[in-house]
């Protein structure tokens, strides 16, 4: 079921998934399934015109509106901080920072690491859209599920926002068996936040949850009772049979008034004329 189809456009995030490639060069991912991943979150993908091959400033240009910037490099463990980062993707030395970074929007799919470190998202996240899809609803949107833990999504700004797997939950031999944390998934009209990429409430939705109750309101208090209703129209339908009763009335007696009764003629008998 497609609860996040009436999130209106005008506040929906975009999404800019990004890469430093090897030669140096950075790439914004628009490929296989970032789009549908995406869309289906309620998110729109960053895709500018030009997406690989990108310098340090192309790249800066390029995200700078972007509200929500996931990061997919491969760096090793002594580059996996804010700072390395910032120094990778030329934001050390610029003091006026796009609001991703000042809004600690920034993410890696490195949240889950094993005991050794390697990160779980490049072992179950193919197998697991489902979890990609709440992760990415989760950031966007934290009220959606409130009690919602993000598996794979760790802030970049936020340290010890990792969690390393218990080395019986890595266990090969519970690799390929039947899932079963799958949960459910029940109906409910969610309309977003209300904001734009640029933090500002431009549509009016309601409770803090996204759903429009100020509107439900609105809609009770204008309601009509539908027995009030049938009164009214029941009321309406006398009143006109009663004027149609008077009017016959009136009319009947107007001609009644006008009527003259022709006076009786006497009888001519046949018998009685005389044949000449």
């Amino acid at each position: 079921m497609d609860n996040l189809s009436k999130v209106p456009n005008e506040t929906k995030k975009t999404i800019a998934w990004v890469s430093l490639e090897n030669d140096s060069s950075f790439t914004i991912k628009t490929l296989l399934f970032y789009p549908n991943i995406t869309f289906a979150a309620a998110g729109f993908l960053w895709d500018p015109p030009i997406t690989s091959d990108l310098t340090v400033n192309d790249l800066q240009q390029s995200i700078s509106s972007a509200y929500i910037v996931i990061d997919m490099s491969d760096l090793s463990a002594k580059d996996s901080t804010l700072d390395a980062w910032k120094h990778y993707f030329g934001y050390d030395q610029i003091s006026d920072l796009p609001r991703f970074l000042k809004e600690k929007r920034l993410f890696r799919t490195h949240r889950l690491l094993n005991p050794n470190g390697f990160d779980d998202w490049t072992e179950r996240s193919v197998s697991r859209p489902d979890l990609i899809l709440q992760d990415l609803i989760a950031i966007q949107y934290p009220v959606y599920q409130p009690n919602y833990v993000v598996n794979w999504f760790d802030k970049f700004a936020e340290t010890g926002d990792n969690v390393v797997i218990s080395t019986d939950k890595c266990d090969d031999s519970t690799f390929g068996l039947p899932k079963t944390d799958f949960g459910t998934c029940t109906s409910k009209d969610f309309l977003g936040d209300g904001k734009n990429d640029n933090g500002d409430q431009i549509i009016n939705v309601g409770n803090p949850g996204g759903n429009n109750s100020d509107d439900n309101n609105k809609d009770k208090k204008t309601k009509v009772n539908p027995g009030v209703i049938i009164a009214i129209a029941l009321t309406g339908s006398l009143l006109i049979l009663g004027l149609g009763t008077w009017l016959f009335v009136v009319a009947r007696r107007k001609y009644r008034e006008r009527f003259v009764k022709l006076r009786d003629e006497p009888v001519v008998q046949m018998n009685s004329v005389e044949v000449k």
